[in-house]
């Protein structure tokens, strides 16, 4: 009874452990927050960013008609965003220096979409997703 407690004791112990470094917000699905952006847990470079609040970067509105604006509120400046349909067909890329985009739903079709975020100092990969609902 002795050794089953102080395992009790030892496996609690460790998880509090594990709870009190949380490098990310728990509990997040790793595939999408609340406000639709896909969040990449640990899968950069050494040096670059993982995890971006939601006042970093924003789509807005989600999901959209005919247009929406992706927000980037960070040092970086110069992007590249590569929109995906959910087959994995590239839908557009374009490009920006001043830290905002306009995505184009007028000429793709109603469904998900998924895009990609580069910077161009390739300390910024960032993944999300958005609507187009007509």
């Amino acid at each position: 009874m002795k050794k089953i407690s102080i395992l009790i004791f030892i496996s609690a112990f460790l998880s509090l452990q594990l709870l009190a470094q949380k490098p990310y917000p728990h509990p997040l699905d790793p595939t999408l927050t609340h406000t639709g952006f896909n969040i990449n847990m640990g899968t950069n470079p050494p040096g670059t960013f993982d995890f971006y609040p939601d006042k970093d970067i924003k789509l807005l509105p989600n999901p959209f008609n005919e247009t929406a604006h992706l927000l980037i509120n960070l040092p970086q400046k110069e992007f590249t965003l590569t929109v995906f349909d959910y087959s994995g067909k590239k839908m557009q890329t374009s490009s920006t220096k001043d830290g905002t985009f306009i995505i184009d739903g007028k000429n793709l079709p109603e469904g998900n979409y998924l895009y990609l975020l580069l910077s161009k100092d390739g300390k910024v990969k960032y993944t999300g997703k958005f609507e187009i609902s007509r």
